[in-house]
């Protein structure tokens, strides 16, 4: 949510981007197939992610590539 709200507040958004989170290592958040998609994972024992972007479904589909292998999340909103 906080990765979100800063977004929001410095992008405007002509669109909805989809935002897709998971912790879960089976990918049931789908986190390849969102706009932004991060995969939860520690980053020298802290809250980290991995950073995808590009995915797409129905008529945009796509899978994501990936942005950032691992990234601690205090630096992640400045990064994006």
């Amino acid at each position: 949510m906080a990765l979100a709200a800063h977004l929001d507040e410095r992008f405007p958004m002509l669109h909805a981007v989809n935002l897709h989170v998971t912790g879960c290592t089976h990918s049931c958040a789908q986190h390849y197939v969102g706009d932004i998609g991060l995969l939860g994972t520690k980053v020298n024992g802290a809250e980290g992610y991995q950073v995808l972007i590009g995915g797409g479904a129905d008529q945009q589909r796509g899978l994501a590539r990936e942005l950032i292998p691992a990234i601690a999340f205090d630096e992640l909103p400045q990064r994006i």
